[in-house]
């Protein structure tokens, strides 16, 4: 076979041409936004708020998937809870209890957001039309494991005022003021991630 050197550079250019029309042909033919390279453009926010928990409850055991009927079990007694944690506060009552009342969250030990600032979300996510019982899906029992020491020892390092919520102002007595500044404050405490669980 004999290539023609004088066409080469348009047969060249010709295909080099096709290749950089592609993607502009992909791109419009779905309703995707798209970068100036023709990726799917994913900026933005999202809302990733769910009332499928992060750990499957351990009720559920090995159960993978909620019947439906569950699932909107779940979603209703979530929405109940809800507009309870909303509804307006007694103007009379009293101050909690000395370190909290005991009950789950932050606020159990005072000093935690209500319901209005926080958002757990109201539904559960389905995928092909199937409800699952946990976020996490490695392990297959849906459940986070133990820590090991090693962890625990770097989880301790992270943030040198991480201390557990005791209702007390325990930062009065070590003289270490965890609200001097943004430095001395976890990536929680301003609101740059938020937990799983």
């Amino acid at each position: 076979m004999r290539i023609d050197r004088a066409a080469l550079p348009i047969s060249l250019l010709a295909v080099s041409a096709m290749l950089i029309a592609v993607p502009a042909v992909v791109a419009g033919e779905d309703d995707i936004p798209r970068t100036a390279s023709g990726k799917p453009d994913l900026t933005g926010r999202y809302n990733i708020a769910s009332s499928t928990p992060f750990e499957r409850p351990s009720e559920f055991g090995d159960k993978l998937f909620l019947t439906v009927e569950e699932a909107e079990e779940i979603m209703e007694r979530t929405r109940a809870s809800l507009a309870r944690s909303n509804a307006a506060s007694d103007p009379e009552r009293s101050a909690p209890p000395a370190g909290g009342d005991g009950s789950p969250g932050a606020a159990g030990a005072v000093g935690g957001y209500n319901s209005f600032w926080t958002d757990r979300g109201s539904a559960r996510f389905a995928i092909d039309g199937k409800f699952r019982t946990s976020i996490l899906t490695d392990p297959l029992n849906g459940r986070m494991p133990a820590v090991s020491e090693a962890g625990k020892a770097r989880r301790a390092d992270l943030h040198p005022y991480a201390y557990e919520n005791t209702g007390s102002a325990w930062w009065i007595e070590t003289g270490d003021d965890p609200y001097d500044g943004p430095e001395t404050l976890s990536v929680l405490d301003r609101c740059l991630s938020g937990r799983t669980t």
